[in-house]
């Protein structure tokens, strides 16, 4: 039985007469209530953005179909106060708007859709959206972490959750992966915050340690074994740049983690560290097309790093790089770089 048999079919099991034109009356009022529904998401997918990916433009709502499928969905919950669907539609085509002052209004949309149906995980990832978009500058943290508990609710409720039009293009989510992927851009924008604001209370803090011992000198050196690369590496290349805070190693790390696909921020002593690199690249040096390790450092990242050069129908590399706090390394490198 469909959702809308079961929220307005009724059955008697004895129909009399006035009881069955009842029922006859109340699928017809059904019937229109569904399909004006129906006719609401056809005109509000119409709305969506078209993305085109050899434009320069960012795609934009066609603002008329947005406003129309938001006045039948108006019509739907004027009708039928209990209507989940239209209730959340409602509430997604005022954030589609980004319309804030009316946003309060589409919390509480949804805040009754949630009473009537706890369990709809749409409810949470548009409650999720709303919450983000709803924060200030000053409360931003506290809206992306409210946007994350949402999202985790929908898939919480339904682990293979996406939706089926998605929110804004640049949060389109009609899969479950780009769901999870979008949950994930979530959790590293809070996690970005916060290392900026501990930045900030770092820079700010008079009493803050500075590391004002001299840096020693490094020229660039290339070589095939892994003993000496590693050498260079964790015992000169890194103590020609300055120490930094944990928490600025945190705020680099995030600035390449995405574009390496790195897997994790290794720290530890620097025999620790310099064990683990030298495991690594005695791994690399096995590979077919291995050509040379190469070691640098990068002042403007304080930063040292080792780049690993293949040689496989073209050049490639696989990049290790390693900074320094006051008391211990941290590592990084690509997915092929394991603890």
């Amino acid at each position: 039985m469909s959702f809308w048999s079961r929220l307005f079919g009724k059955q008697e099991s004895k129909p009399t007469a006035i009881a069955t034109e009842k029922k006859d009356n109340a699928q017809s009022v059904s019937s229109i209530q569904e399909d004006e529904f129906q006719k609401a998401m056809r005109i509000y997918r119409q709305s969506q953005p078209k993305y085109d990916p050899d434009s320069i433009r960012f795609p934009s709502f066609n603002k008329e179909k947005l406003r129309n499928a938001f006045e039948l969905f108006c019509k739907c919950v004027e009708t039928d106060p209990k209507n989940v669907d239209a209730l959340l539609m409602k509430a997604q085509c005022i954030y589609d708007f980004y319309d804030r002052e009316q946003m309060a209004s589409a919390m509480e949309d949804v805040e009754k859709a949630i009473q009537l149906n706890p369990n709809n995980p749409r409810a949470y990832e548009i409650r999720g959206s709303l919450f983000y978009a709803m924060s200030s500058e000053d409360d931003k943290e506290n809206g992306i972490q409210l946007a994350i508990e949402n999202s985790k609710k929908a898939l919480e409720l339904n682990p293979q959750y996406s939706s089926d039009f998605g929110t804004r293009i640049s949060t389109r989510t009609t899969t479950n992966s780009a769901f999870r992927k979008n949950l994930n851009g979530l959790e590293r924008s809070l996690e970005e915050l916060r290392l900026e604001r501990q930045l900030q209370t770092e820079a700010q803090s008079a009493d803050q340690s500075k590391d004002s011992s001299p840096l020693a000198e490094f020229k660039e050196i290339t070589n095939k074994s892994p003993d000496e690369a590693t050498d260079a590496l964790c015992k000169e290349a890194i103590y020609a740049v300055p120490a930094i805070s944990e928490t600025m190693v945190r705020k680099y790390y995030l600035d390449v983690s995405s574009s390496w696909a790195s897997e994790q921020l290794i720290e530890g002593s620097p025999e620790e560290i310099a064990s683990t690199v030298l495991k690594n690249l005695q791994r690399m040096k096995a590979q077919a097309g291995f050509q040379n390790f190469t070691v640098k450092t990068y002042l403007a990242d304080n930063c040292a790093q080792l780049n690993v050069l293949f040689s496989l129908g073209g050049f490639t590399f696989q990049p290790v790089r390693v900074w320094r706090s006051s008391e211990k390394l941290f590592v990084c490198g690509n997915a092929a770089f394991k603890p």
